[in-house]
């Protein structure tokens, strides 16, 4: 029976001590929380980002190469193979801000391994009238890696739908 009566004696000394600390404390610093701080002169530990809103994607990049040689970024002509360099240096600017802005491919998760420049939006599309020749597309596919485009498609289209000139 002493044993039970000793726990007991410990257990209400403890609890006492405790009482008696919290008490101390909250006498103690009762003049330090009653004061509010000027807003104006903290700093803050952490402050929630502001992202700026998020980027329209350009949509999909479809470059249009016609009959005369003509290249055509969705529907705006940009210079022709002889003269690509309008061209290449809105592609440039296009995957530049996409790169800024971060604007992710469709399907792959901004936390993933996969290395930054992997992730971003670079899916460009050809469409290429049936009279242009292997060798001209296939130019106009070099032109476009060179900017970093990847992946790069074919659209197999009808006459009626390439742009043609003005």
């Amino acid at each position: 029976m002493k044993r039970p009566v000793c726990y007991l004696a410990i257990a209400m000394l403890t609890f006492s001590i405790g009482l008696t600390a919290s008490l101390f404390i909250n006498l103690w610093t009762v003049g330090l929380v009653d004061e509010v701080p000027d807003p104006a002169n903290l700093t803050l530990l952490w402050q929630e980002p502001k992202f700026p809103p998020y980027p329209h994607s350009c949509g999909i990049l479809v470059v249009s190469l016609v009959n005369d040689r003509s290249l055509y970024l969705k529907s705006e002509r940009r210079g022709d193979l002889d003269h690509p360099e309008e061209l290449l240096e809105k592609m440039r600017q296009v995957f530049g801000e996409r790169t800024e802005n971060r604007v992710y491919r469709v399907g792959v998760d901004p936390t993933s391994d996969i290395p930054e420049e992997e992730r971003i939006e670079k899916t460009v599309f050809i469409k290429a009238s049936p009279s242009v020749s292997y060798g001209e597309v296939a130019y106009l596919i070099a032109l476009l890696k060179e900017t970093g485009a990847n992946p790069i498609g074919l659209v197999a289209v009808d006459q009626s739908s390439i742009p043609t000139k003005p």
